[in-house]
């Protein structure tokens, strides 16, 4: 599908795809020059590089009013309309905080943005480096005995390679917990 562009509302010379990105509409400045003269400067139109934050959403600086802006309640404004409030949030369909195509945004009351929002455990989250098969074969070399617990946690954190503190967590069901009724 071909990118559509439309004016960011309230902000003059700006606008938005709808693939998420955001441009800055050609402009011309005049100033007085040293010798008392006009001198115009002209800045062609342009695609501007959006800030990635920690939390993975996508914001743009407005300019000249200095505004930081979220990219997804632009994209959302622009294909979807204005949001019914303000306090409205611009929800990621597939969850993925820095896809901003319009077809992967809607206008969502705070507390059904929150209610949608399950944490990812287990083996889809990002930073998991053990899988529910893993699990499974470290449970059945447990035991009861303190001494073969430290000495199994620490062979079986090198051997997956991860802490002592996450097999122990593993062995005591603080983590996975819900792996042995998986199969």
């Amino acid at each position: 599908m071909a990118e559509l562009w439309r004016s960011i509302f309230g902000a003059d010379g700006w606008e938005v795809s709808s693939h998420g990105r955001v441009r800055r509409l050609a402009y011309t400045i005049t100033k007085r020059s040293r010798g008392g003269g006009l001198h115009n400067r002209h800045f062609p139109r342009r695609v501007v590089t959006l800030q990635k934050h920690a939390n993975g959403y996508l914001s743009v600086r407005l300019y000249p009013d200095d505004r930081t802006m979220m990219v997804s309640r632009l994209v959302c404004a622009a294909f979807n309309g204005q949001p019914p409030t303000p306090a409205y949030h611009a929800d990621h369909i597939n969850g993925d905080r820095a896809d901003n195509h319009h077809k992967n945004l809607r206008w969502l009351s705070p507390t059904a943005n929150r209610a949608l929002r399950i944490p990812i455990r287990g083996e889809r989250h990002r930073m998991a480096k053990l899988n529910a098969a893993a699990v499974r074969r470290i449970r059945a070399e447990i035991t009861t005995s303190t001494e073969q617990c430290l000495y199994f946690d620490k062979r079986l954190a090198a051997e997956y390679g991860v802490t002592r503190e996450s097999i122990r967590n593993v062995r005591l069901g603080n983590t996975w917990r819900v792996t042995d009724a998986a199969e």
